[in-house]
């Protein structure tokens, strides 16, 4: 490592600290050498690499911005019509056995309805996609018959990242749709795209389910449900139902805003402390539109 020449500023990178300094090369030459250090890690380059990763971070930050301020100016492709609480007896069809032994795990005590011709709202799971074959067995087995998803490829969106393809389940009458999801999951700013959450998130959702008498399955615990309804409520509905906002409220109480912070940090990264205070503060009515407009990324 060369001689130090100047140091240039600090840097927070994932709520780590960087100093970036500037040092003679080694061997030595016309171009110096910039480091970019904390006590756990070194990363060094030439001036030339510096402008061309500060320039990328430039323009990534106001492509996102202009996705966030397009995103405002367009209808949402996802209007929900109403959320109510799930009843226990609508999970009396399933056999508990194989929600038990399989850890399906039920999203949300909250369904939504969001196509007219639903008598209830639609319930949605969490499965591993190594039991397909026993998901479409329990649903076939509760009277229900797979049909299309309203959000997969064959409607037209994407899935990003090897995102598996979502199941839906619907009851013979008609009355109830059941949707199946491989993995953690949020709609994107982008168009009609659906993208995978990080993988603690989704190792946390399975790994600290929670199992609940009142359902007779497995279902999500505090804080995995917190992000699950922010992840909807912002971007796939553009508005936080009440009935969603009474589950925030109630979580809210009871969750670490450590971990959750861990875990929000990988969605929203710098805006996190603002919305988590936001939250706290019961702000439900502005934080989309305050997400949208946020820029100190």
């Amino acid at each position: 490592m060369g001689k130090i020449i100047r140091k240039i500023g600090d840097i927070e990178i994932c709520n780590d600290k960087f100093c970036i300094e500037e040092n003679e090369a080694v061997p030595i030459s016309d171009n110096c050498s910039i480091h970019i250090q904390n006590e756990n890690l070194r990363i060094e380059m030439n001036k030339g690499e510096l402008l061309q990763y500060c320039f990328g971070l430039i323009y990534a930050n106001e492509q996102l911005y202009h996705i966030k301020e397009k995103t405002t100016k367009l209808d949402r492709s996802i209007n929900v019509i109403e959320s109510e609480r799930l009843c226990a007896e609508e999970m009396a069809d399933f056999p508990k056995t194989l929600l038990k032994e399989k850890k399906i795990i039920l999203l949300s005590e909250i369904s939504d309805k969001t196509e007219c011709g639903l008598e209830r709202g639609e319930i949605l799971f969490l499965a591993n996609k190594r039991d397909e074959d026993y998901v479409s067995r329990l649903f076939f087995q509760g009277g229900y018959k797979r049909v299309m998803h309203p959000y997969g490829k064959m409607a037209g969106y994407n899935l990003l990242y090897n995102l598996s393809e979502f199941q839906c389940w619907e009851k013979d009458d008609k009355s109830r749709k059941i949707s199946i999801y491989y993995e953690m999951n949020c709609m994107s700013l982008m168009p009609r795209t659906f993208v995978p959450l990080s993988e603690r998130i989704d190792f946390n959702a399975r790994h600290n389910a929670v199992w609940s008498d009142i359902y007779g399955c497995y279902r999500l615990n505090a804080i995995s449900e917190i992000i699950y309804i922010l992840t909807r409520c912002i971007f796939m509905y553009g508005r936080f139902t009440k009935s969603y906002v009474d589950v925030l409220k109630k979580n809210m109480q009871v969750v670490s805003i450590n971990d959750f912070k861990l875990e929000c940090c990988d969605i929203f990264y710098n805006y996190t402390d603002r919305l988590v205070e936001m939250l706290l503060s019961e702000q439900f009515e502005v934080v989309v539109n305050d997400y949208i407009k946020y820029r100190g990324y």
